[in-house]
C-alpha cells in the first residue's frame, strides 16, 4: 500500500486555494479559515510522505512534519510552524479547554506558511516525475 501522492497535492492545491479565496474575501471566521488551511497542510505533507513512500503511523502533523524530517530534506522551520498550527487544536484534547482565539496575525502566518509549504511541495513534485 502506497499514498498516492499526486492526489494528495491536487486536493491540497484546491484546499489551498479554498483558503486563498476565503482570505481575500473574509466570508468566514478564523476558526473556520483556520481548520481549512489545516485541511491544506494536511494534504501537503500526505503528498510529500508519498513522494518518499512513506505511510505515517500517526496522522498528527507535528508527527507527519517530524518524520519526513528525517526521510528527506525537509526545511526545520517547517515543524516550528505545524507547531504552531497544533497549538489552536483543541478538539482531541481530553482536558476541556478553552479554544485558543486565532487572530487576524495568527491568520496571516498559517497563510504565509501554508504557500511556503505549496510551493516547496509543487517544487518536489517536478523533481519526483
Amino acid at each position: 500500500m502506497s499514498v498516492n501522492w499526486k492526489n494528495e497535492l491536487n486536493e491540497g492545491l484546491l484546499y489551498s486555494k479554498a483558503a486563498e479565496g476565503l482570505m481575500k474575501n473574509r466570508k468566514v471566521d478564523n476558526e473556520t479559515l483556520y481548520h481549512v488551511i489545516c485541511l491544506s497542510v494536511e494534504k501537503f505533507l500526505a503528498s510529500l510522505a508519498g513522494m518518499v513512500n512513506y505511510i505515517p503511523m500517526h496522522s498528527g502533523l507535528t508527527f507527519v512534519a517530524r518524520e519526513l524530517g528525517k526521510k528527506m530534506e525537509f526545511p526545520e522551520n517547517y515543524l516550528n510552524e505545524v507547531r504552531f498550527l497544533n497549538g489552536f487544536m483543541t478538539y482531541c484534547s481530553l482536558d476541556f479547554e478553552q479554544p485558543k482565539v486565532i487572530s487576524e496575525t495568527d491568520i496571516e502566518r498559517m497563510i504565509v506558511f501554508m504557500a511556503d509549504l505549496k510551493n516547496f511541495t509543487e517544487s518536489r513534485a517536478i523533481n519526483t516525475h
